[in-house]
C-alpha cells in the first residue's frame, strides 16, 4: 500500500509473487525529493525485486520528505482504486471508514502546513471543508502532497528549530521539526489503518496475508539460514 505516486514500489507486497509483479510493472521512478533512490549517484539495489527496499538518504529533511510523501502518495493511489460504494464501508462499526481516514489526514496536513508557514496562529484560517466526491478528495490529497514537497524542499536545517505554538496555546510549544514529525506519524498511521480496509476488501489479492520476514531474504541473497 505504501509507495510513490504510482503505488507501493518501496513496500513489499503482502504476497511475494504479487510484489515481484508489482515492482516490475512499476519500475519507473520519479526524479524528486520523494524518491532519493532515483538519483544518478545511487546504484541499483542488488536485492531481488520482491525485496527492494534499499534507499540512500543524506539529510533529515530528505528523509522526512521521503517517508511522508511515500505514504501520502501511496495512500492517495490506493484510495483511487477503492470502489465508490466502499468509501463509507468498514469491517466493524468501531473502525473508521476510508472517507474518515482520508479527510482526517487531509485536514491535519493543511493545518500543520499553515502552522509551519505562519507562526502567528491568531491569523490562521480554519482548514477548508473537505470535498465529498471521492475523486475530489484524492485530488486534494495529491495537491497537499505537492505543497508539502515544495515546502520541505524550501526549508533549511535551521528552520526545523524555529519555535511556535500549536494553535497558539502558551503551553503547547512546538518547533517546525515537531510539526513535520507530527504529520509523518499521522500519515503513516492513517495509511496503515486504510491498508487493513484495503486488504479486507481483497483489493491487494484474495489469498491469505503473507508477511515478508527478513530471514528468507538472508537465505536468498546471502545463503544464510
Amino acid at each position: 500500500m505504501s509507495g510513490s505516486t504510482e503505488g507501493r514500489r518501496n513496500h513489499v507486497s503482502r504476497r511475494g509473487k504479487a510484489a515481484t509483479r508489482h515492482l516490475k510493472k512499476k519500475g519507473s521512478r520519479r526524479q524528486d525529493v520523494a524518491d532519493p533512490a532515483a538519483r544518478d549517484d545511487v546504484p541499483p539495489s542488488p536485492l531481488p525485486q520482491s525485496y527492494n527496499l534499499a534507499v540512500v538518504l543524506h539529510s533529515e529533511l530528505e528523509a522526512d520528505a521521503f517517508i511522508l510523501l511515500m505514504h501520502l502518495r501511496g495512500m492517495a493511489a490506493s484510495l483511487r482504486k477503492l470502489p465508490e460504494d466502499k468509501w463509507d464501508w468498514t469491517y466493524a462499526p468501531p473502525a473508521p471508514t476510508p472517507r474518515i481516514l482520508a479527510v482526517h489526514a487531509l485536514a491535519w496536513l493543511q493545518c500543520d502546513r499553515q502552522h509551519i508557514n505562519n507562526v502567528d496562529a491568531s491569523s490562521h484560517r480554519p482548514v477548508p471543508k473537505p470535498p465529498t466526491d471521492p475523486e475530489a478528495i484524492c485530488a486534494a490529497i495529491e495537491l497537499e502532497a505537492d505543497a508539502w514537497e515544495a515546502m520541505l524542499k524550501s526549508l533549511t536545517p535551521e528552520d526545523l528549530e524555529r519555535e511556535g505554538r500549536q494553535f497558539g496555546h502558551p503551553d503547547a510549544a512546538m518547533n517546525v521539526r515537531g510539526f513535520v514529525n507530527h504529520m509523518i506519524q499521522n500519515v503513516i498511521y492513517k495509511h496503515g489503518q486504510f491498508s487493513t480496509i484495503f486488504f479486507a476488501l481483497g483489493l491487494d489479492g484474495d489469498g491469505p496475508y503473507e508477511a515478508p520476514f527478513p530471514n528468507p531474504i538472508y537465505k536468498e541473497v546471502l545463503g544464510i539460514g
